[in-house]
């Protein structure tokens, strides 16, 4: 394997898990990851991380507007292989169901934040909003995420705290 080669998978294989967190549909992500690499190649733009996320952002966004409405899927879909489909198995499901609950813009940072370890600084880089409005907003989204996992009855069981189901009075 050349040089070239070893430099650029993990930078696709990272590009695909973002794609695959916008669509939630294997083929979908593949698709997009396409028409961004395509269009970076196209424009002979950089070759790293925070280009490819901006691009594939992008190009989510003009598919959505040109669909003209937003389509959900399923996070269980049969579609999903792999990794992918390990991964999505061992989410509990009240975890997947107050993650859907989230705006797609506040679930993006958060997963970019928890899963792909970006720094507050380098999120507000690549998404070019201010700094603290990051620091808000994720900490608001885990504060509400916090507050619909403790309030469902299956955590409140598996609290063993007080009665008030382990939300602290």
């Amino acid at each position: 394997m050349d040089e070239q080669t070893t430099n650029i998978e993990p930078l696709l294989q990272n590009g695909y898990r973002y794609a695959l967190s916008l669509t939630h549909d294997s083929q979908l992500a593949e698709d997009l990851l396409q028409t961004a690499c395509l269009k970076i190649s196209r424009k002979g733009g950089p070759w790293d991380i925070r280009y490819l996320i901006t691009t594939l952002r992008n190009a989510h966004i003009d598919n959505i507007r040109r669909a003209g409405k937003l389509d959900f899927y399923p996070i269980d879909d049969e579609d999903l292989v792999g990794d992918v489909d390990m991964m999505l198995s061992s989410f509990d499901p009240e975890l997947e169901s107050a993650l859907a609950q989230l705006q797609d813009d506040v679930r993006e940072l958060l997963y970019l934040s928890v899963v792909e370890d970006y720094t507050v600084t380098e999120l507000a880089e690549l998404t070019q909003r201010p700094r603290g409005t990051i620091l808000s907003i994720l900490h608001r989204t885990k504060k509400n995420l916090r507050a619909l996992l403790s309030s469902s009855p299956i955590s409140n069981r598996n609290d063993p705290s007080s009665s008030t189901g382990g939300v602290r009075q």
